[in-house]
């Protein structure tokens, strides 16, 4: 399905001018997800999901110099169409985004007429190997080219021995390819942010940039305090996430999606935007705590105790 969107992301001060420049976003995009009773309501769900990512992944870049007025004008932001799609949290609501288009109006000024587009690419690890003679070709999305070590094999082996040890050295080669693949695969989903390296991020946050706990992590985070930009505290997928004695300020406190469970004891949370935004299944669940600013759910989440 593909639908549009917009709305404002600023505003930015300009440092020539000494003021603050209005600017908004609008786009187009295409998502796909499971059937849900209400289209509608999921479809305004993505656009405010999408002008929010937006506009966390833009703020801090234009409030210190790494984007300026000309790049938003000229449309170079290609390179920040993947964080903004994560910084939307609609994957972990179920929602795959493909065809992001965006172009921003400043200070009312018309906008360009060719948007940027970002597609996913489907990444393939490939190896190719020379062994003993042998081409071993293999891939992450085909496999094993057994059909070309077949031909390969027939036209070395000279008699039923040299077939069997070169059948032999084959096998040991794709045990220890898949083993090699598995130990890739293991070590890149560890240092992305697997459970063990979660628990040790969780311990050592000082409060001076994002948190964020995804997937199945189960943290704890107490007497922090931070002030930050955009989100403060994201948790998404099956995250359990308990807050005590924790003070945040952020354009959004905290931001639950998913199946994510959010515990805060004592404390405060303060959102200039939201203090605390939830939305598909999460739970945010508040005892004891300041709360400033406004809370919204969407789909089936809930928020407790405020």
């Amino acid at each position: 399905m593909s639908i549009e969107f917009g709305g404002p992301i600023g505003p930015f001060p300009d440092r020539v001018q000494l003021r603050d420049v209005p600017v908004s976003v609008f786009g187009t995009c295409e998502y796909r997800s499971a059937p849900v009773a209400d289209a509608q309501a999921l479809e305004a769900h993505i656009r405010m999901q999408l002008v929010r990512g937006i506009r966390d992944v833009i703020t801090p870049r234009m409030m210190s110099g790494q984007l300026q007025f000309r790049d938003l004008g000229e449309g170079n932001v290609a390179s920040l169409m993947s964080e903004i799609i994560a910084a939307s949290n609609l994957a972990q609501n179920g929602v795959q985004i493909g065809n992001l288009t965006m172009r921003f109006q400043i200070d009312g000024a018309p906008m360009q007429q060719a948007p940027q587009q970002h597609q996913h690419p489907q990444h393939e690890v490939e190896a190719r190997i020379q062994v003993g003679g042998l081409n071993i070709n293999a891939s992450s999305g085909g496999g094993l080219d057994t059909a070309g070590l077949q031909n390969q094999l027939k036209d070395k082996a000279k008699s039923q021995i040299v077939w069997y040890g070169i059948g032999c050295v084959i096998v040991v080669l794709v045990v220890l390819f898949i083993g090699g693949l598995g130990l890739y695969i293991y070590r890149s989903a560890t240092m992305a942010g697997g459970p063990s390296s979660r628990t040790a991020a969780a311990a050592r946050w000082d409060g001076k940039a994002p948190f964020t706990c995804a997937g199945v992590d189960n943290l704890r985070l107490e007497g922090v305090s931070a002030r930050l930009v955009g989100a403060a505290i994201t948790a998404s997928g099956n995250c359990h996430l308990t807050l005590v004695n924790v003070d945040v300020t952020g354009a959004t406190g905290i931001e639950a999606g998913g199946n994510a469970v959010v515990t805060v004891q004592g404390g405060s949370v303060t959102g200039t935007t939201f203090a605390i935004h939830a939305t598909g299944n999460a739970k945010v669940d508040v005892t004891g705590t300041r709360v400033s600013g406004k809370t919204q759910t969407t789909v089936n989440a809930k928020i407790t105790g405020v």
